[in-house]
């Protein structure tokens, strides 16, 4: 890794709900992996790009009417346990210097019922730069 690329590393044992709402991270890219619960809710990648597209066109009104309308016909769907679920945040950056912004997914934590002794195992890694030795652009991570 080069002196400029950081990984956030978080163990977390969850008991509520964190983001219910729909977002986008402003990071390079998000691993999340829930080992016990609920998995994080991945709107499909069509819809996402409609919602990014908007939000990071400072439409936080368009955005939110886009989330609802998307809840209602394109619901998100839940990353199956123990399944890797990688996401491009706003500031992936391409070969070409280019970035993600407008292009990031779109996705949400479940919600969670402690009241009933629901809660979550994750590990969530937030990377600032995906330096990889591969030799791949890497441009297709969704």
């Amino acid at each position: 890794m080069d002196k400029d690329e950081r990984v956030l590393v978080n163990l977390s044992l969850l008991r509520s709900t964190l983001c219910s709402r729909l977002h986008v991270d402003h990071t390079s890219a998000r691993c999340m992996v829930t080992y016990f619960g609920a998995g994080t809710e991945v709107l499909d990648e069509r819809t996402s790009g409609i919602i990014a597209k908007a939000n990071a066109s400072g439409g936080n009104v368009v955005s939110d009417a886009l989330k609802s309308l998307a809840e209602r016909f394109a619901p998100p769907r839940a990353v199956r346990e123990c399944a890797v679920c990688l996401l491009k945040g706003e500031r992936w950056t391409y070969v070409d210097g280019s970035t993600s912004k407008g292009q990031a997914i779109v996705h949400r934590s479940p919600a969670i019922d402690a009241d009933n002794g629901e809660w979550r195992l994750t590990l969530k890694l937030d990377v600032e730069s995906f330096g990889c030795a591969c030799g791949h652009a890497h441009d297709d991570l969704i």
